[in-house]
């Protein structure tokens, strides 16, 4: 039978299964530990459980998280992993980060009554005297027991949540296929493709519709296919509302979190009970896979642990290999989001380039130099965040951006002699993805402080227009300066740099 005491409400006994705190109360306690004069942004969650926690739970005889909704206590689904010696402010917003409005969080630092007074049950009481009764051990089993009972979806949550967005990026896929190989935009069986004409006021666009070569209509009805399929995964994932039970790893700047032996442990128990195991959304590092060296606080503690592991046959060779399997996971998640969104960039500036009346000869070549040039920017962003630990200096990222945007806008404006037919797209498709890149950082760093409190919606479009009408004044400063260069008429600086509407104007104004 069970020794670990529970925590007692009105008389009643409530089990850690139901010492959950959900995502909105996370975010009321960010508030409110915001709003304290006597926080500091720099407390690690040792801090946060002394000099706060306690003090606010110390006479009621129940952790944070049960006492925030006592009467109605929450059903855990997450198991968070996390260590106390990291900085409290990033864990809890990687806990909003990271998880749903449904979700409801089991944390040791909040969960658990941690004031060690006679109101309410010691922290070795709840914890119990082996292992398999520790509340951590507890919540895994009922995250397994209900997800089990809910059927073969909980098992494959993860995978299903996302197919509408594979569905969606099929189908901007497919549709891009007509605009990059024939440089126009495509309807069912005409494309329009952007045409050039000189005349008295400069140089304008015109439309000129042609019909689809045969077969290029199927990308159009596939991509059609794709984006319905999307939304109906989307209502049907709503409608089901699939059990979301999972161990949510929390790693930190601060310390190695494997050299938890508790983390490592519970990393290990959800392996083995087939419970996914997803990172948080933070680029900080998770330290060394060492099993065999990873420490405990409470000597108690490390012995029963290791009690168990010896007890169940396992060796630390095994629970090793299923951290790394775990680790392998975030890695791979972390991969994906670069290459989509390489490939989206990239895409979406082949498109710019095929309506601007300036196609390439070679539109493969183009979008593929331009897919290599926004993938090795994005890993060379990614790796500057992950060497820093998700912590960048804004010089750092001023530093990047600048010498992206300036190598870009020299390639654009000496272009090399030497290139003759595709390598010229190469290296035009190099140069535009350059300057883009490093307008797209400019506009994401300025952002951080404009769009801050701002919907994600809103602060995404406002972002995207930003780097639409920076990216359009800089095209136009190269024509510019290359039109310069070569001796060919052009307007002046201060007519280039103003937008088109007030740029007619002033060339008509008497």
């Amino acid at each position: 039978s069970e020794t670990a005491v529970p925590q007692m409400v009105d008389g009643k006994p409530i089990y850690p299964q139901h010492w959950g705190i959900s995502r909105r109360q996370v975010v009321e306690l960010l508030e409110r530990l915001r709003n304290d004069e006597e926080w500091s942004p720099s407390n690690s969650v040792y801090a946060l459980v002394k000099d706060f926690l306690v003090p606010w739970t110390q006479a009621h005889g129940l952790g944070y998280a049960l006492l925030q909704i006592k009467q109605a206590p929450l059903e855990v689904n997450v198991m968070v992993s996390h260590s106390w010696s990291e900085n409290a402010e990033d864990f809890l917003e990687a806990l909003v980060r990271s998880t749903s409005n449904d979700d409801v969080m089991f944390v040791c630092a909040l969960s658990l009554y941690q004031a060690e007074n006679a109101v309410g049950p010691s922290i070795a009481a709840q914890l119990g005297q082996f292992a398999h009764e520790s509340p951590f051990r507890q919540v895994l089993e009922h995250i397994r027991r209900t997800g089990e009972s809910r059927g073969w979806c909980w098992r494959w949550h993860r995978q299903l949540a996302t197919l509408p967005e594979l569905c969606l990026f099929l189908a901007f896929l497919l549709y891009y296929i007509p605009t990059v190989m024939l440089s126009c935009i495509p309807a069912f069986d005409h494309c329009a493709r952007a045409v050039r004409i000189f005349d008295d006021r400069g140089i304008t666009i015109s439309w000129d519709w042609q019909p689809l070569p045969p077969h290029f209509e199927l990308p159009i009805i596939a991509a059609l296919v794709c984006l319905g399929c999307s939304a109906v995964c989307k209502v049907a994932l709503n409608f089901l509302r699939l059990y979301k039970g999972r161990m949510l790893v929390v790693p930190n700047r601060e310390s190695d979190l494997y050299g938890r032996l508790w983390c490592v442990y519970e990393i290990f128990v959800a392996t083995t009970l087939g419970i996914s195991i997803p990172s948080a959304h933070t680029l900080a590092s998770a330290g060394r896979i060492s099993t065999e060296n990873a420490v405990c606080s409470s000597a108690a503690d490390a012995a029963r642990i290791h009690r168990e592991i010896d007890d169940h046959g396992y060796n630390y060779q095994q629970i090793d290999r299923a951290v790394s399997c775990m680790m392998l996971g975030r890695r791979w998640t972390a991969i994906r989001h670069c290459l989509s969104n390489a490939c989206v960039l990239a895409l979406c500036a082949t498109q710019a380039r095929s309506v601007s009346g300036f196609p390439s000869e070679h539109p493969v070549v183009l979008a593929g130099a331009m897919m290599a040039t926004s993938t090795f920017v994005i890993f060379l962003v990614y790796g500057l965040c992950r060497r820093n630990q998700g912590v960048v200096s804004k010089r750092s990222v001023c530093l990047l951006a600048g010498a992206l945007l300036l190598t870009g806008f020299a390639l654009n404006c000496f272009p090399s002699t030497l290139c003759v037919s595709w390598c010229l797209d190469v290296w035009n498709g190099i140069a535009e993805m350059l300057s883009l890149s490093g307008i797209t950082l400019l506009v994401f760093l300025a952002g951080k402080r404009c769009f801050r409190g701002c919907p994600a919606a809103l602060s995404v479009a406002a972002a995207s227009l930003a780097i639409f009408v920076v990216d359009w004044q800089v095209t136009k400063l190269c024509n510019m300066v290359y039109s310069l260069r070569l001796g060919l008429p052009t307007q002046s600086f201060f007519t280039h740099m103003m937008p088109d509407g007030l740029t007619h104007c002033a060339s008509h104004h008497p």
